[in-house]
């Protein structure tokens, strides 16, 4: 049996971020990472149904990424400004 190897592509950086990439025994790891004052997209899925944190995992077997092939831009971190009112009773 005979096992063909499938190159892992070099994943794009986010709009507003970077890609670390690392090659490992079975293909590459990479992890996306966003610039100051922005983040990953709230609602992004993971490969396991649960938030992703950012990680990217390539396997020379498929030469597929997961959870994606396709990365997601950062965006703005919003920020929660609360009026000094509130906190008088005033609206």
């Amino acid at each position: 049996m005979l096992c063909s190897e499938n190159p892992c592509d070099q994943l794009p950086a986010p709009e507003n971020g970077a890609m670390v990439c690392e090659k490992w025994f079975f293909g590459l790891k990479c992890q996306m990472q966003c610039s100051d004052n922005y983040d990953i997209p709230l609602g992004t899925v993971g490969s396991d149904g649960g938030q992703f944190t950012g990680q990217f995992t390539c396997s020379e077997s498929k030469g597929e990424y997961g959870p994606s092939n396709t990365v997601p831009g950062c965006t703005r971190t919003a920020i929660l400004c609360l009026s000094k009112n509130i906190f008088n009773g005033k609206n």
